[in-house]
């Protein structure tokens, strides 16, 4: 049976006052997207553009190739180190921050995806939300 959909995601942290470093310090891992609040904003070239990033915006790719279902890959990720400091994800969220699983679907027929009640509670519990970017696809991309 071909896959019916294909995901991607990216763990993303918005906070309208605290610098991109101090909660890098935090999170052991890669980030492909940087912008720190109050820098000088830039192109994904490095060129400037006018004007200062108004918050700090962080995007962390994780990799995805392992897992053919949607379910598995949150429950996964909600064990992994990078999220063990409950406290500090909430701290975020308390002071206005976001913090959320980004996860891009590409859906080749109907699909239905449930999200186990267990597995919400989970990712409430560290203070994660979920953002779902979705597109269909065609024939030819299965």
């Amino acid at each position: 049976m071909k896959n019916e959909f294909l995901f991607s995601a990216s763990f993303r942290i918005r906070h309208p006052v605290l610098a991109a470093d101090y909660i890098l310090s935090a999170i052991p891992l890669y980030p492909r997207i940087i912008n720190s609040v109050g820098m000088q904003r830039k192109t994904r070239q490095g060129d400037s553009l006018p004007g200062v990033y108004d918050r700090t915006y962080l995007s962390f790719p994780l990799d995805v190739s392992y897992y053919d279902s949607l379910e598995g890959f949150i429950s996964s990720q909600i064990e992994k180190d990078y999220l063990s400091n409950e406290e500090f994800l909430r701290s975020l969220r308390q002071s206005g921050g976001e913090v959320e699983f980004f996860l891009g679907l590409c859906v080749y027929e109907n699909k239905g995806i449930v999200l186990d009640h267990d597995l919400i509670c989970r990712l409430a519990r560290k203070s994660i939300s979920l953002s779902f970017d979705l597109y269909g696809g065609n024939d030819e991309e299965k």
